[in-house]
């Protein structure tokens, strides 16, 4: 998920995140692991949240159902000021390296069917180049389930706007804000990625508060 919040609302939109929504998406979506962010840095919404998930049924389940269509207080109070979101069902297709980085860049996409057949393949030697860098921990290539993301949601009613969804995501994750941008800038200049149109300065983000 890439979100702006309204002003009004950014530091009551922090109390409400951290004990209302992220806990509880995270106990729904089989206690993975949950991670916020903040943008410090380069071109994007100003902030990125996303969970690990059993599965994309995951998102098809009673209890995650009944949540989109019973809000909480606080969520129907701060999610109206919610502008500009990207919200992705994803699956991964690379995943080189480990751990969480307290920095991240991420770096939508939009190929073309000829260049989505390629990115894989080309990122794949770029990765495993990238996590023997310092300060460079992990490297991922997602790729949205159209379907999934475009199944009815009930909650996006208090958002107002349509949400968006971008169809692949690079996140590159690491302990140092100029490695991990220089990395993503490196990525988003390679002619395979360049023709997927991504940002020329892909956003950073810092930790906010993750779970477990």
């Amino acid at each position: 998920i890439f979100i702006d919040i309204g002003p009004v609302v950014v530091v009551p939109s922090e109390t409400w995140y951290w004990p209302d929504l992220l806990p509880l998406r995270w106990e729904l979506f089989g206690r993975r692991s949950a991670r916020r962010y903040r943008r410090i840095d380069g071109e994007g919404r100003e902030y990125f949240t996303f969970y690990e998930v059993p599965g994309l049924a995951t998102f098809a389940s009673p209890e995650y159902q009944a949540t989109l269509r019973e809000p909480t207080e606080g969520t129907r109070r701060i999610m109206p000021h919610f502008r500009n979101m990207v919200r992705s069902l994803c699956t991964s297709v690379l995943d080189t390296g480990r751990g969480t980085g307290g920095i991240v860049a991420a770096i939508p996409l939009e190929p073309d069917e000829a260049t989505a057949s390629r990115l894989g393949e080309a990122l794949a030697p770029r990765f495993n180049r990238l996590i023997e860098a310092p300060c460079i921990t992990r490297c991922r290539l997602w790729q949205t389930d159209v379907a999934a993301t475009r199944a009815p949601n009930p909650e996006s009613r208090l958002r107002g706007d349509s949400d968006a969804w971008m169809p692949w995501i690079i996140v590159v994750e690491g302990s140092s804000p100029e490695r991990v941008a220089s990395a993503a800038r490196a990525l988003a200049s390679d002619p395979v990625v360049a023709a997927a149109r991504p940002a020329a300065s892909p956003a950073c983000y810092t930790l906010l508060a993750a779970l477990p």
